[in-house]
């Protein structure tokens, strides 16, 4: 089970064993089937992102295994010649020993002395000049494998690099470059577990532009998505690093504030609604009127991301149905 996906799959646990009526099992359904999904293509993409990391790695290591064995046999044959020359050497004293001590002869011996020292010294000679053109091909292999080693490191860096692109590619909103429902989801259930974890405060806003349709029919939908570009940039000006929002779909944004408590989570709201309002939106040249509604509401003990959502989603109904332009808390009046 993918990690953000644990905190739901542990809350459909926990409904799995309490009674529930129809509409409860239409729901647990329903995030069964998410979570089925989810982790299916979760599984998938990991899947083709180690297939093309292996893919490149083997390459690489068969290059590697191929310098390896070149300087192993490199190594192997400079050590049999050496082990030859050291034969050849130990035989020729030997013959020096014997002839020593079975001739009375001084010249012969000069002479075979003289023979068999010259013979040693071309021998030598020929295997210094073997062991040099040894030793550079054994240091031209191990430079390529060294070169090798480097542009196999250089290509994993680059690989993960591209990987990190391609996830978060798939995690923005193509138009805005605000994270998407899928990028919230995880977000989402990565806050929820941590808050489970260490306590504090949790809150979330559900953002709503009010009469959006109105923008586009009246100023067309190129000026719809400026008016959605520059929604996305004003939130997140607007909003902490720790804060997180997302186009959740259509022109509805979610806000997870991670530390704030329900004042502080109705404060930021208004802040959002009043520098949306005093924005000055435009299509050539004539200013577009443009606000938003709010849902806010904060997690208490007993409460799921589902639940939450709810509450959220419900304070932004009751935000339009009161008129818009307005926000208002799950469990307070509207501000």
């Amino acid at each position: 089970m993918p990690a953000p996906l644990e905190p739901l799959a542990q809350d459909i646990e926990r409904a799995l064993g309490r009674p529930t009526d129809e509409t409860g099992r239409q729901k647990l359904a329903a995030q069964l089937i998410h979570l089925l999904v989810e982790s299916k293509a979760h599984a998938q993409r990991r899947q083709a992102e180690l297939q093309e990391f292996l893919k490149a790695t083997v390459g690489r290591l068969v290059q590697l295994e191929t310098a390896l064995n070149e300087a192993h046999s490199l190594n192997r044959q400079a050590g049999a010649e050496a082990l030859q020359t050291r034969q050849i050497t130990e035989a020729q004293f030997l013959q020096l020993r014997s002839v020593s001590s079975e001739t009375d002869d001084l010249d012969r011996l000069k002479s075979f002395i003289g023979e068999r020292l010259d013979h040693l010294q071309d021998h030598l000679r020929q295997q210094d000049q073997a062991g040099d053109g040894h030793q550079r091909r054994l240091e031209d292999h191990l430079g390529q494998l060294s070169q090798q080693v480097a542009q196999l490191s250089a290509e994993t860096i680059t690989l993960r690099s591209r990987l990190d692109v391609t996830t978060e590619e798939a995690l923005r909103d193509p138009l805005t470059g605000a994270y998407n429902r899928l990028a919230y989801d995880r977000r989402a259930a990565l806050e929820v577990a941590r808050w489970r974890s260490d306590g504090g405060n949790l809150s979330m806003i559900v953002c709503d532009i009010d009469h959006f349709k109105r923008i586009n029919d009246t100023f067309g939908h190129t000026a719809g998505d400026k008016v959605l570009k520059e929604v996305v940039r004003l939130l997140q000006d607007q909003l902490r690093s720790s804060d997180f929002v997302a186009r959740y779909g259509g022109e509805e944004f979610v806000v997870i504030l991670n530390g704030a408590a329900e004042d502080a989570a109705l404060q930021i709201a208004e802040k959002l609604r009043r520098t949306i309002k005093s924005a000055p939106f435009r299509s050539r040249g004539e200013r577009v009127p443009v606000t938003i509604s709010c849902g806010v509401a904060t997690f208490n003990s007993e409460d799921t991301l589902e639940t939450v959502f709810e509450r959220t989603d419900a304070a932004l109904y009751a935000a339009k149905a009161q008129g818009r332009d307005r926000c208002i808390h799950s469990g307070k009046k509207a501000a």
